[in-house]
Protein backbone atom coordinates (compact mmCIF):
# COMPACT_ATOMS: atom_id res chain seq x y z
CA UNK A 1 0.00 0.00 0.00
CA UNK A 2 1.36 3.26 -0.63
CA UNK A 3 2.24 6.07 1.63
CA UNK A 4 -0.58 8.61 0.08
CA UNK A 5 -3.14 5.57 0.47
CA UNK A 6 -2.22 4.19 4.39
CA UNK A 7 -2.19 8.09 5.30
CA UNK A 8 -6.09 8.32 4.26
CA UNK A 9 -6.78 5.09 5.65
CA UNK A 10 -5.55 6.34 8.82
CA UNK A 11 -7.23 9.66 8.27
CA UNK A 12 -10.95 8.12 7.88
CA UNK A 13 -10.45 5.55 10.33
CA UNK A 14 -9.75 8.14 12.94
CA UNK A 15 -12.52 10.17 11.68
CA UNK A 16 -15.09 7.08 12.29
CA UNK A 17 -13.77 6.33 15.51
CA UNK A 18 -14.43 10.41 16.39
CA UNK A 19 -17.84 10.10 15.27
CA UNK A 20 -18.72 7.39 17.13
CA UNK A 21 -17.21 8.49 20.07
CA UNK A 22 -19.59 11.65 19.78
CA UNK A 23 -22.85 9.05 18.82
CA UNK A 24 -21.73 7.32 21.72
CA UNK A 25 -21.55 10.20 23.76
CA UNK A 26 -24.63 11.35 23.12
CA UNK A 27 -26.32 8.16 23.59
CA UNK A 28 -25.60 7.72 26.85
CA UNK A 29 -25.86 11.25 27.56
CA UNK A 30 -22.38 11.62 29.24
CA UNK A 31 -19.24 13.52 29.02
CA UNK A 32 -15.66 12.83 27.60
CA UNK A 33 -14.71 11.46 31.48
CA UNK A 34 -14.58 8.83 33.98
CA UNK A 35 -17.67 9.55 35.14
CA UNK A 36 -18.92 8.74 31.98
CA UNK A 37 -17.15 5.75 31.41
CA UNK A 38 -18.50 4.93 35.20
CA UNK A 39 -21.98 5.10 33.82
CA UNK A 40 -21.61 3.03 30.51
CA UNK A 41 -19.98 0.32 32.41
CA UNK A 42 -22.86 0.45 34.91
CA UNK A 43 -25.67 0.31 32.66
CA UNK A 44 -23.74 -2.56 30.38
CA UNK A 45 -23.26 -4.74 33.56
CA UNK A 46 -26.62 -4.01 34.32
CA UNK A 47 -28.29 -5.36 30.91
CA UNK A 48 -25.19 -7.97 30.94
CA UNK A 49 -27.34 -10.78 30.00
CA UNK A 50 -28.47 -8.75 26.51
CA UNK A 51 -24.83 -8.06 25.85
CA UNK A 52 -23.57 -10.86 26.59
CA UNK A 53 -26.14 -12.95 24.41
CA UNK A 54 -25.53 -10.69 21.05
CA UNK A 55 -23.85 -11.80 18.10
CA UNK A 56 -20.42 -11.58 17.51
CA UNK A 57 -21.05 -9.43 14.69
CA UNK A 58 -23.20 -6.99 17.16
CA UNK A 59 -20.44 -7.15 20.03
CA UNK A 60 -17.73 -5.99 17.73
CA UNK A 61 -20.13 -3.38 16.24
CA UNK A 62 -20.51 -2.23 20.36
CA UNK A 63 -16.96 -2.43 21.17
CA UNK A 64 -16.54 0.01 17.97
CA UNK A 65 -18.44 2.66 19.97
CA UNK A 66 -17.67 2.06 23.26
CA UNK A 67 -13.70 1.84 22.52
CA UNK A 68 -13.91 4.84 20.39
CA UNK A 69 -15.52 7.06 23.55
CA UNK A 70 -12.92 5.44 26.03
CA UNK A 71 -10.45 6.69 22.86
CA UNK A 72 -11.57 9.67 22.87
CA UNK A 73 -11.86 10.21 26.98
CA UNK A 74 -8.59 8.96 26.74
CA UNK A 75 -6.96 11.28 24.14
CA UNK A 76 -8.96 14.67 25.94
CA UNK A 77 -7.95 13.68 29.15
CA UNK A 78 -4.45 11.92 28.94
CA UNK A 79 -3.32 13.90 26.07
CA UNK A 80 -3.14 10.62 23.84
CA UNK A 81 -3.39 10.48 20.22
CA UNK A 82 -4.51 7.70 17.71
CA UNK A 83 -1.88 5.40 16.74
CA UNK A 84 -2.63 2.20 14.51
CA UNK A 85 -0.17 -0.62 14.81
CA UNK A 86 -0.37 -4.47 14.17
CA UNK A 87 -2.71 -4.91 17.27
CA UNK A 88 -5.14 -2.17 15.56
CA UNK A 89 -6.12 1.20 15.93
CA UNK A 90 -5.12 2.59 19.87
CA UNK A 91 -4.37 5.21 22.02
CA UNK A 92 -0.79 6.19 22.35
CA UNK A 93 -0.41 8.28 26.00
CA UNK A 94 3.36 8.79 26.37
CA UNK A 95 5.41 5.89 25.93
CA UNK A 96 2.39 2.97 25.72
CA UNK A 97 -0.72 2.05 23.93
CA UNK A 98 -3.92 0.95 25.01
CA UNK A 99 -6.62 -0.38 23.19
CA UNK A 100 -9.84 0.12 24.10
CA UNK A 101 -11.52 -1.62 21.42
CA UNK A 102 -9.65 -4.64 22.63
CA UNK A 103 -10.94 -4.26 26.14
CA UNK A 104 -14.60 -3.23 24.82
CA UNK A 105 -15.01 -6.28 23.44
CA UNK A 106 -14.00 -8.87 26.28
CA UNK A 107 -15.75 -6.14 28.98
CA UNK A 108 -18.91 -7.35 26.03
CA UNK A 109 -18.39 -11.11 26.45
CA UNK A 110 -19.56 -13.86 29.24
CA UNK A 111 -16.70 -12.95 32.45
CA UNK A 112 -16.49 -9.38 31.32
CA UNK A 113 -18.26 -7.99 34.52
CA UNK A 114 -14.19 -8.64 35.43
CA UNK A 115 -12.98 -6.54 32.92
CA UNK A 116 -13.99 -3.08 33.96
CA UNK A 117 -13.49 -0.73 31.43
CA UNK A 118 -13.37 2.23 33.89
CA UNK A 119 -10.18 0.62 35.32
CA UNK A 120 -8.53 0.12 31.94
CA UNK A 121 -9.24 3.76 31.55
CA UNK A 122 -7.49 4.67 35.02
CA UNK A 123 -4.33 2.61 34.52
CA UNK A 124 -3.89 3.53 31.08
CA UNK A 125 -3.65 7.29 32.07
CA UNK A 126 -0.93 6.36 34.62
CA UNK A 127 0.84 3.74 33.10
CA UNK A 128 4.24 5.21 32.36
CA UNK A 129 4.03 6.40 36.39
CA UNK A 130 3.21 2.45 37.70
CA UNK A 131 6.37 1.13 35.05
CA UNK A 132 8.54 4.01 35.99
CA UNK A 133 7.99 2.81 39.99
CA UNK A 134 8.21 -0.86 39.35
CA UNK A 135 11.29 -0.14 37.53
CA UNK A 136 12.90 2.02 39.80
CA UNK A 137 11.86 -0.91 42.71
CA UNK A 138 13.76 -3.36 40.62
CA UNK A 139 16.64 -1.67 40.55
CA UNK A 140 16.78 -0.66 43.98
CA UNK A 141 15.93 -4.32 45.26
CA UNK A 142 12.85 -3.73 46.61
CA UNK A 143 11.45 -6.24 43.86
CA UNK A 144 12.77 -9.53 43.28
CA UNK A 145 11.83 -10.99 39.91
CA UNK A 146 11.70 -15.08 40.37
CA UNK A 147 11.28 -16.87 37.16
CA UNK A 148 8.73 -19.92 37.28
CA UNK A 149 11.72 -22.52 36.27
CA UNK A 150 13.18 -21.73 39.80
CA UNK A 151 10.13 -21.83 41.72
CA UNK A 152 9.78 -25.43 40.20
CA UNK A 153 13.26 -25.88 40.34
CA UNK A 154 13.15 -25.65 44.33
CA UNK A 155 10.12 -27.58 44.78
CA UNK A 156 11.94 -30.59 43.49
Amino acid sequence: MQLENKIEVNRELIKQANNLAEITREEFNVGYDLSGIKTIEEKVNNERTFYENQTEKEKRRQSYKIGSYIGVCMIKNYNGTWKESENGLGIKINNNVAFPFQKVFKFLNEDGVFDSISSFYEISGSLDKVLEKSESNLESGKIKVIKASEIIKSKK
